[in-house]
């Protein structure tokens, strides 16, 4: 059981926690009106020894003059007696419970069943509460925002990469990734390389003969990549003409077929660089009298396009 002491006539008073929570622990001694903190004199409950000497105590203040112990009672100081006594805020008491006084011989059960019948807990306020509820309402729409922004970036960037796939997939960084993904959903891109960067250069015929006895037409050439990137390695298309410049046959070679073996046909062929290519024909048309060459690239499983615009499969 909890007391506190009155710090100006020394008399001691029952009290609990709920009654030190109320008014700041502000009380009104009812011997001698004095008002004080009920936290400084705060104690436990005193041993029989120390009731006794408090009895004895108490009857000799009796016999001077002084109040009576057992009459003894504190008031929890009202709004209008606290700001008289001292100008610091304090919650607000009903009345009831601030004429409310306890008899030091009254029991923590007596004053816990007084309490009870007045004291409240304050609810929150209605306005505390909405703007509670306005908030979480508030943070809820953030959220979705946020996550309506993210899927739209993600759909505009998804939109961007398949319009411009083929021009993607040509750069260095980024192309075998687009690639990868494409291939992965099960679509097959072709990049769009850029065949006015190839150059032929240099190139020379020359008439070999054959193990079968017939002549093979060997032309070398050099093949120029004058892009500011990389791009793989183009196929050459062979035209062969007659003397009035009549087309009397045709081959595309794979880069595999005119490449020297430690080039490798698959890797790309770094910019500004300049690699040997040897073609040789060996059934050539009797009618041919010259040829032209022109650099193309694969646009689809098979088929290669031109610089010159033609197209083969």
């Amino acid at each position: 059981m909890l007391f506190t002491r009155c710090p100006d006539c020394q008399t001691n008073f029952h009290i609990t926690a709920k009654v030190l929570l109320l008014a700041d622990g502000k009380v009104r001694c009812g011997c001698c009106d004095k008002v004080f903190l009920a936290y400084d004199g705060l104690g436990e409950q005193q041993s029989d020894t120390e009731t006794q000497s408090e009895s004895a105590q108490a009857t000799e203040r009796t016999v001077t003059g002084s109040p009576k112990a057992d009459s003894a009672s504190f008031v929890i100081l009202a709004d209008t007696e606290l700001s008289s006594q001292d100008n610091s805020p304090a919650p607000e008491i009903s009345l009831a419970l601030a004429a409310t006084a306890f008899n030091k011989n009254m029991t923590a059960e007596e004053i816990d069943a007084a309490l009870s019948d007045d004291l409240e807990l304050d609810s929150p306020p209605a306005s505390l509460e909405q703007g509670s509820q306005e908030s979480d309402r508030l943070g809820t729409k953030s959220y979705r925002w946020l996550a309506g922004s993210i899927v739209l970036v993600i759909l505009l960037t998804l939109q961007t990469t398949h319009a411009f796939r083929a021009e993607l997939a040509t750069r260095p960084m980024i192309g075998p990734l687009v690639r990868a993904g494409y291939s992965a959903l099960g679509f097959e891109i072709t990049p769009e390389w850029d065949l006015g960067q190839y150059e032929i250069l240099d190139w020379v015929a020359t008439t070999e003969p054959s193990t079968t006895g017939e002549a093979t037409l060997t032309i070398t050439a050099r093949i120029r990549n004058n892009g500011p990137a990389a791009q793989p390695y183009p196929s050459i298309h062979l035209e062969l003409t007659d003397r009035w410049e009549q087309t009397v046959g045709s081959r595309v070679f794979a880069p595999a077929k005119y490449l020297p073996p430690d080039h490798g046909a698959d890797r790309l062929m770094a910019a500004g660089t300049t690699v040997p290519a040897r073609l040789d024909v060996v059934d050539r048309n009797e009618d041919a009298y010259g040829f032209e060459l022109d650099v193309c690239v694969e646009v689809a499983a098979g088929i290669v396009a031109c610089k010159a615009d033609a197209v083969f499969d």
